[in-house]
């Protein structure tokens, strides 16, 4: 089975960081547990724009692990594409 990658765009308020950075770290404990690996990217030119990217073996695990932590259903899987 292909690799699966889903990924989260957020807007952070400055004065919200806090409280966010610590959802992110609970969030990243829960994936981890799932076998996921979670990444976090700012933006280099607005400080409260980022991206969330979840990576796990396959797309099922991916969607549970996803599931347990906080996101939806609505949030895009993508599958690794082989190049021969």
């Amino acid at each position: 089975m292909p690799r699966a990658l889903a990924y989260a765009h957020q807007l952070v308020p400055r004065e919200a960081r806090g409280a966010v950075e610590q959802s992110w770290r609970e969030r990243r404990n829960k994936l981890a547990s799932r076998g996921c690996h979670y990444w976090i990217f700012q933006s280099p030119t607005d400080d409260t724009e980022f991206l969330e990217f979840i990576e796990a073996k396959d797309a099922a695990t991916l969607a549970g692990a996803c599931e347990d932590a906080g996101l939806g259903p609505s949030d895009p899987i993508y599958l690794e594409v082989e190049l021969p």
